[in-house]
């Protein structure tokens, strides 16, 4: 499919932000490219990188026409990159990925089907494997939870979030609440 097609019927954008992780960040790209959704759009956000991450990327680009590699105007950090990334996200549904992670075939599809069969859900998040250890970091939640519920009964009383950094989310949620706060750095997401 050409770029401009891709650009028409894209439902969802996985947003792939990174920084300085040339040693992983291409297994984090074959992942993604290896989805078994049909067509979404691989937007990669490198934020400045000094160490080849942008170069190795643009190999991979230049051979897939579903990767949209840009470079933030300056080093703007994790959550000023993610910001910086949605900006650009074309979908509906926008990933928003960790370039030392790796993702399952099924990730983007799964994710949007979830949101396309609850339409007042504003985000889907899942359990995370551990690679080096094997663990699964179960996910505390039944497939639909009001957000207050989360915030009081799974976030306030340990002032921890036991939803990841990647989820995919509603593109118009995300402009509602004006993106991730970039005051809050890392714990942002």
């Amino acid at each position: 499919m050409a770029a401009d097609e891709l650009q028409a019927t894209v439902k969802v954008s996985a947003c792939l932000i990174t920084y300085n992780h040339a040693h992983v960040v291409a297994d984090a790209v074959r992942s993604l490219l290896a989805q078994d959704l049909a067509e979404f759009e691989l937007l990669v956000s490198d934020d400045c990188s000094t160490d080849g991450t942008y170069e190795t990327v643009a190999q991979l680009a230049a051979d897939d026409p579903r990767v949209r590699l840009v470079r933030t105007p300056r080093n703007l950090g994790m959550a000023g990159n993610a910001n910086y990334a949605v900006r650009l996200a074309r979908g509906r549904y926008v990933a928003l990925l960790h370039n030392d992670d790796l993702y399952a075939p099924n990730l983007l599809r799964r994710w949007a089907e979830l949101l396309d069969r609850h339409p007042s859900a504003g985000f889907v998040s899942n359990a995370y494997r551990s690679f080096s250890t094997g663990h699964i970091d179960l996910h505390p939640f039944a497939e639909i939870n009001p957000g207050r519920e989360i915030l009081e009964r799974h976030m306030l009383p340990i002032f921890a979030c036991p939803v990841r950094g990647t989820a995919m989310i509603r593109k118009c949620c995300w402009d509602a609440v004006g993106g991730i706060r970039e005051q809050f750095g890392m714990l942002a997401d």
